[in-house]
């Protein structure tokens, strides 16, 4: 990574791996760095190198493309970048390079997550890059269930064998403030440990053949934004860590990584996966995997998930309320409540 003279980020793209994960605050540049290298290499070679900018939802992509507000700030600055417009093609929003000329050029395609589906006419063979950009949502977005399943075969519909073939696989890109560590997509991918672990290690970066993780930093841009007038007057330390400090606000208060199970009592199985564990001083635990001989509750059958909130909610709940339930991980947590309804 570099950093421009005014602090920016900079991401290299000879530092991606398949799959890259950003996290930073507003206005770092994660964002006009990594749509800017997009357009450079699909104007290069729109053969093979197209992408596709994702975002959540068609209501947020119809709002991009009617103000064509994203490639127009890196053209204000870089006077030799492509003239690129979002116009509909078939059907769908596609970055279309020299929009004015005889011949225009489709480089890339902005699309939803949402109705990734119902995308029209489109092969996918010469798409080398999927970026999800602000792929964990504000606090207060209303967040389609199962979004690491939809994005899962989202991806493979654009990467389909291509391995097989001995080809690249399709990169991934996921941009991101730290709202929340709390995601579908991180835990379906199999991640999700490895950025709580960052979290709770105080890690900024994370690197192996597959995966690069990055809690952008940049010591001259928080500086400079802390010294503007919303962040001279801010009172929400909330707020704070997450523009500022890059960090997550998730309470770490009841995660124990490590437990000493002498003793020890393991009371049912969750979801076919978790595991409720009373410890020797009497307080529970939840971990992520299963021990053998115990009764497992389903909780996609409704009967089953009803006697198991029927049994266990008052205690549970007692149990929760006193600061003797604890979980393996924030995402164990973010479950186990979820399916008592605590």
């Amino acid at each position: 990574m570099q950093y421009s003279k005014e602090g920016y980020i900079e991401i290299e793209d000879a530092d991606l791996k398949n799959l890259s994960i950003f996290f930073g605050g507003r206005g770092l540049g994660k964002t006009y760095s990594i749509l800017k290298q997009r357009v450079l290499n699909a104007a290069k070679d729109p053969e093979f190198d197209k992408f596709i900018w994702l975002r959540d939802t068609e209501i947020i992509i119809k709002k991009i493309a009617a103000g064509n507000s994203l490639t127009q700030p890196i053209e204000n600055i870089d006077h030799d970048f492509p003239h690129v417009k979002i116009m509909k093609k078939e059907g769908n929003y596609c970055f279309v390079m020299d929009p004015e000329t005889d011949h225009p050029i489709i480089i890339g395609y902005l699309m939803a997550l949402s109705t990734f589906h119902n995308a029209r006419g489109i092969s996918y063979e010469d798409v080398s890059n999927i970026t999800w950009d602000e792929f964990i949502p504000e606090e207060g977005t209303i967040v389609k269930k199962n979004q690491g399943a939809i994005f899962l075969n989202a991806y493979e519909s654009v990467n389909r064998n291509r391995e097989f073939e001995d080809k690249l696989p399709v990169q991934i890109i996921f941009l991101s403030n730290t709202n929340d560590i709390y995601s579908d997509v991180l835990e379906d991918l199999g991640v999700s440990k490895l950025i709580e672990d960052m979290m709770y290690n105080e890690m900024a970066s994370y690197r192996d053949p597959d995966i690069w993780i990055e809690f952008l930093s940049s010591e001259k841009f928080y500086q400079q934004k802390k010294d503007t007038f919303i962040y001279r007057i801010n009172k929400n330390d909330k707020f704070k860590n997450m523009a500022l400090d890059n960090k997550f606000n998730n309470n770490l208060a009841l995660v124990k990584k490590s437990v000493d199970f002498k003793g020890s009592t393991g009371l049912l199985t969750v979801a076919g996966k978790y595991t409720l564990i009373q410890l020797a001083d009497g307080s529970l635990y939840y971990k992520l995997g299963t021990w053998k001989g115990l009764i497992n509750y389903d909780m996609d059958n409704d009967q089953e998930a009803l006697l198991y909130r029927l049994l266990f909610n008052d205690k549970l709940r007692l149990k929760y309320i006193a600061g003797q339930m604890f979980f393996d991980s924030i995402y164990t947590q973010r479950k186990m409540l979820e399916y008592a309804k605590i």
